[in-house]
């Protein structure tokens, strides 16, 4: 990698994800985890779902995804597509150093490789681009990751071409482009559930995170906040440090059940509380 020389490994869900990233480079933020953890893994008809992180950056989200699997006894197998080489080595390499099989695909969305035409994935997770137009930026991939090169409509396109029926689309994204994307997914999506992020109970959501089932006939459903900082703080709330360090999932089924207590249950988050995995 010719701009940045230096990398330092950093550390995702208390260590059970070790990341090479560059120093000076681009890096993956908590978006990843959270991304991660709202994938659902217990569609009883599929024992080793298939997973395709469209974007996957230097591999943090199928990672953290895989960790998950892991500790529940699932496996699964990740696919990662990618536009930039550089990046795409970062998340191979970085795939061998946390020992997971990983299959990354090197392409443009816009012009997809032919040995990509017609696959099918149970879960196909993103986190796009967030802006349109975004500053100059003096480090190229770093910049190439912000910015739109294919639209937003074309990129929500290609995950779902890709989407088996019944299959799942999980995405994080900022707030401001949640009207666009919801006219996006319209008719194409079932069940979309949308979990907004705040920084802090009561305010602003700024990122939300996206579910919804190719094929379903379900309605929508706009859940509670989820407050990623105690109020009057910079540190975690309970619930994101569940999530971003204890490596619970994020419910989004939003299912009715009990509280659970026992500790070989498995865990999840859902409205803020700790639940067990139905």
């Amino acid at each position: 990698m010719k701009e940045d020389t230096d990398f330092t490994l950093d550390n995702f869900l208390n260590g059970k994800v070790v990341l090479k990233q560059a120093a000076n480079g681009y890096k993956a933020t908590s978006d990843a985890v959270l991304l991660a953890a709202a994938v659902p893994l217990d569609r009883p008809y599929v024992k080793e779902p298939s997973v395709l992180d469209v974007g996957c950056g230097t591999g943090a989200v199928g990672l953290c995804l895989n960790a998950r699997a892991k500790e529940a006894g699932k496996t699964i197998h990740l696919t990662g597509f990618e536009l930039q080489e550089e990046l795409l080595s970062q998340c191979d390499e970085n795939a061998r150093m946390n020992g997971v099989a990983f299959e990354g695909i090197l392409g443009n969305i816009l012009s997809p490789p032919l040995c990509f035409k017609g696959r099918l994935f149970d879960h196909v997770i993103t986190n796009p681009p967030y802006f349109t137009e975004a500053p100059s930026c003096p480090n190229k991939i770093i910049g190439r990751t912000r910015k739109e090169e294919a639209s937003l409509k074309q990129w929500l396109s290609f995950c779902l071409k890709h989407l088996r029926v019944k299959g799942t689309f999980t995405m994080i994204h900022c707030t401001g482009r949640l009207p666009e994307i919801l006219s996006l997914l319209n008719e194409r999506l079932g069940g979309i559930t949308v979990l907004p992020l705040t920084p802090r109970t009561g305010e602003l959501s700024k990122r939300f995170i996206l579910s919804g089932t190719n094929g379903s006939k379900a309605p929508f459903r706009l859940l509670p906040e989820m407050a990623l900082h105690q109020n009057g703080s910079s540190k975690r709330s309970q619930a994101a440090e569940e999530v971003l360090r204890n490596g619970k999932s994020l419910d989004l089924s939003f299912y009715s059940g009990q509280k659970i207590k026992q500790k070989n249950k498995t865990s999840a988050i859902r409205n803020g509380e700790i639940y067990g995995n139905f």
